[in-house]
């Protein structure tokens, strides 16, 4: 669920292991607030699309792919107004969320 490549890529990016090891430990406090956000701002499109795209890059820069593609998912379903399939993929995101910080928090030295 963790692209350990996209980590290493931070780290060449960067040269540095111990500000990526920071953002790692950062991350899951970062998802709980943008989920929160994209909860509170629901249906409200361009809110929630602004959430739901930042969590879509900051998973996708860790590596956390599948959170990444389940957070498009509201980004994508809040601009189509239907609020049925904005509530189904806010809950999707929920669950690929609680997954992502759950492998975070057994990731170790990867």
């Amino acid at each position: 669920m963790i692209d350990a490549t996209a980590l290493h890529r931070l780290v060449d990016l960067t040269g540095d292991r111990v500000f990526v090891e920071s953002l790692l430990a950062d991350f899951p406090g970062e998802v709980a607030a943008l989920l929160r956000h994209i909860r509170d701002a629901a249906p409200d499109d361009p809110v929630v699309r602004r959430h739901a795209h930042s969590l879509t890059s900051s998973a996708a820069d860790v590596g956390a792919t599948a959170l990444a593609t389940a957070a498009a998912g509201p980004e994508a379903s809040a601009a189509t107004d239907d609020v049925a399939a904005l509530a189904a993929d806010i809950d999707a995101l929920d669950v690929a969320a609680t997954a992502t910080v759950a492998v975070l928090e057994d990731l170790g030295g990867w």
